[in-house]
């Protein structure tokens, strides 16, 4: 072999995999599309032919064959010899009802508000600023989802799609038997205080976010609906003031520097209203970190930057952010899930954070 056949060997597989990156919007985009269009769900009774699941969604059938094809590729269907489609065992991830659905994350990720300010990333990084490329850039996702009521669903439902596999473990890694009554602040649908519950079943718990979400602590175990309350409210404005510990989990990162500084602030107003000694505030996060060993943590913050100006944090971060609301940090619990509990306490000016 010579030396230009010895090179082009060693060089292929950077270049497969070099295009497997630029070319990877193609599969974020079927995927998405596969989602959107309902195409798992047509086909979980049985399979059907490209002319059938164009009747139901009303698409253009040549157009449809052309897009399985695709989506054949990326083994969400199987087409028989006589142009029938099955849907695979992968594939049933995208179904609505799947006990491990994936589908509202995949409508979430492809929808126009989220995709299209990635396309716009050369000038974001010349300008500095997303506002002319994300609608909600200023005002946040759930407040640009306010009337849009169908996205506002998908949203919520991808925020539970996305942490299913996450919460018991988080809820199993922090001690939480010190505690009586536990806020989850920005708490969506609920689901992270609901594993909480049933692992601690000395614990009360309240559910605090704007107006609830459809289906909403829709929870089937009496012992945790007894445990459990409802407040509606903003925390931009106040919190609930009868907790001894209090959870923002996956919120912070969603806001600009002085939202996040103002949430702080409101929780640890509610926090001092009454003795505060051993109330305990949980930050719970993805944690950035240096070296190049894989994380998504860079990538959920260049997310956020692009979406709505927020930011993951490393460390130094979190202390600043900690210092300047008055909260000192105690704990630092690297959890198997890849996220980080930061364990805060209300500080005096002359206490330390970790």
């Amino acid at each position: 072999m010579n030396e230009s056949s010895q090179e082009e060997n060693n060089i292929t597989p950077a270049i497969q995999r070099l295009r497997g990156f630029i070319y990877g919007n193609w599969q974020t985009s079927i995927t998405y599309a596969f989602a959107e269009l309902g195409i798992a769900d047509q086909l979980q009774e049985a399979p059907q032919t490209a002319v059938q699941l164009a009747q139901q969604a009303r698409i253009q059938p040549s157009a449809l064959k052309r897009f399985l094809r695709c989506a054949a590729q990326l083994g969400f269907v199987r087409v028989s010899h006589a142009g029938t489609y099955t849907l695979t065992d992968f594939g049933q991830l995208l179904c609505s009802d799947h006990p491990y659905s994936q589908r509202a994350a995949a409508r979430l990720n492809g929808a126009p508000y989220r995709y299209r300010p990635w396309g716009h990333l050369v000038e974001f990084l010349q300008e500095g600023n997303g506002e002319r490329f994300s609608p909600a850039f200023e005002q946040g996702s759930l407040q640009y989802l306010a009337d849009k009521p169908e996205q506002l669903r998908v949203f919520h439902q991808a925020m539970t799609n996305l942490s299913f596999d996450e919460n018991s473990v988080i809820a199993q890694a922090y001690e939480f038997s010190q505690f009586q009554h536990v806020i989850d602040i920005g708490c969506g649908r609920g689901t992270f205080l609901h594993a909480v519950l049933k692992i601690n079943l000395h614990l009360n718990g309240t559910l605090f976010d704007l107006e609830s979400p459809a289906d909403a602590d829709s929870f089937p175990e009496n012992d945790i609906r007894d445990r459990l309350q409802r407040i509606d409210g903003d925390f931009f404005t106040a919190v609930p003031a009868h907790g001894d510990l209090y959870v923002l989990k996956n919120v912070i990162h969603n806001w600009p520097e002085a939202q996040a500084l103002q949430i702080l602030r409101t929780v640890r107003t509610a926090m001092t209203s009454t003795p505060y000694k051993h109330k305990r505030l949980l930050l719970i996060e993805h944690m950035l970190s240096e070296g190049d060993a894989f994380s998504i943590a860079p990538w959920l913050d260049v997310n956020f930057m692009i979406l709505v100006n927020g930011a993951e944090r490393d460390l130094e971060g979190y202390r600043g952010l900690a210092h300047r609301t008055g909260f000192a940090i105690t704990q630092i619990i690297p959890t198997a899930c890849g996220r980080s509990i930061l364990e805060l306490a209300v500080s005096t000016p002359t206490e330390n954070s970790l």
